[in-house]
């Protein structure tokens, strides 16, 4: 059985399948600056699916995706707020951050087939064992003094079939009949999971700038301290003449 799986650890078919979330329509086109001088923290907090290395290799795809948009990216691959330029002295003074967009990713569900794989086994890996799992990609994103802009949940499903027989067919049908980007071998899975993924984190934090913005113009309706809600400021007001004695 072991030597059956380290025989074929390479022959596997990965499909990646949006959820919620990931597949909502994208209006915002990732070539364009859309975040012109945005200054911008990208915190992603290893846990669940992100170890150590993989959050610092999130943080950093993620960074340049928004560089390349015009934002000002500092990123933290950890759930504090030290930032990740190991050749910047921790008493520097940080950078201004207009808004910290914070990546959490996690397993909703998994599931082997069990009879998948004991086909898998009984036929050599010529049928493919079959395991499919749900994830999710937590999103927050908050101003400079945190308060919560957009907060929100990226689904979507992942299924490894493995084994020769499906890889076989699948390579062969990618070689001669299918176009480059309907191909399920290689690194399909993870080109369509990053565009999918990298398009709707566009898309969310243009949603947040554009509420952070308007409210940063919404004037404060608060009364000044000292003073009374229910008397009338005597700069906006004149004293009503007394009546005069009657004729």
């Amino acid at each position: 059985m072991a030597l059956l799986l380290s025989l074929v650890g390479g022959c596997y078919v990965r499909v990646y399948q949006p959820l919620s979330g990931l597949h909502r329509p994208v209006v915002v086109d990732t070539q364009l600056p859309n975040f012109q001088d945005v200054h911008l923290t990208v915190r992603c907090v290893p846990g669940g699916l992100l170890l150590p290395q993989d959050a610092n290799t999130l943080c950093q795809k993620v960074g340049t995706l928004f560089e390349n948009q015009g934002a000002v990216v500092a990123t933290v691959a950890s759930a504090t707020d030290e930032p990740d330029e190991s050749d910047v002295p921790k008493d520097a003074p940080r950078p201004p951050t207009d808004l910290t967009l914070e990546l959490r990713s996690r397993e909703i569900s998994r599931s082997d087939h069990l009879v998948s794989w004991l086909l898998f086994f009984g036929s050599f890996t010529l049928i493919p064992g079959v395991t499919e799992s749900t994830f999710a990609q937590d999103v927050v994103i908050r101003d400079s003094t945190g308060f919560v802009l957009i907060s929100d949940s990226l689904q979507g499903r992942i299924v490894i079939r493995q084994g020769f027989g499906s890889w076989a067919v699948n390579k062969l049908a990618d070689a001669i009949a299918r176009k480059k980007e309907d191909r399920l071998t290689g690194e399909a899975m993870n080109r369509d999971l990053s565009t999918d993924l990298y398009r709707q984190l566009s898309q969310l934090l243009f949603n947040a700038e554009m509420k952070w913005q308007v409210l940063r113009q919404v004037p404060s309706t608060s009364p000044r301290a000292g003073s009374d809600p229910a008397r009338p400021s005597s700069a906006g007001s004149k004293a009503s003449p007394k009546p005069g004695p009657k004729k």
